[in-house]
This record gives C-alpha cells, structure tokens and sequence, in this order.
C-alpha cells in the first residue's frame, strides 16, 4: 500500500458562518474600541483597518467575527467581519460638514 503526499490544508477559512455571507477582512491586530463622536450618537463603536484599502472603518461594537484567514505575506490573521455591522452614525453628515476642512 503506498502512501500519499502529506498535503496541508491551507490555512485560508478555518472558521465560516453559511449564515452570514456578505463580510469584509480586517486585520486583528488593528481592532480597537472606540466611541462615535457624532454629536448626538455617543454609540459604542469598533475600529478596524480594512485589509483592501488600508483605510480605517468602524463597525458596530460587538461585530460578528464570520470567518478567519491568514495574509500569505505579512502572515498577519485577517478576521472576515459581518458587513451589516458597519456603523451608521446618525449625525454623519453633520459630523462631515464640521470636520471638512480637516481632511
């Protein structure tokens, strides 16, 4: 009986939620707590850098975690986070307005 090359799955979805479908990766070790500073919102909020863009985004605190993969070349872990937990600050216009001139 001869024996078969060992081969080891990839390390890309170790954890899936079929539930949840439409996600977006960040990277872990970027996740941090925060409060929204929309005038009127104060909401308890999570900020984490998107792995595509590298831009920050913040996603309602307590986010669902659907999935987990690994980044081949900076072997950093990304965690695929549920898309329907972006925060929507109520004021965000406002909150664009007053902040224009400093972008």
């Amino acid at each position: 009986m001869s024996e078969l090359p060992f081969r080891p799955a990839p390390p890309l979805l170790v954890q899936r939620d079929p539930a949840l479908r439409s996600t977006i990766g960040v990277y872990a070790d970027s996740r941090g707590l925060g409060k929204c500073r929309g005038p009127n919102c104060g909401a308890p909020i999570e900020w984490a850098q998107v792995t595509g863009s590298g831009r920050r985004l913040c996603f309602n605190r307590g986010v669902t975690r659907c999935a987990i993969s690994y980044e081949p070349a900076s072997r950093r872990r990304v965690d695929h986070l549920d898309r329907a937990a972006i925060h929507a600050c109520p004021d965000a216009a406002v909150f664009r307005a007053e902040h224009k001139d400093q972008r």
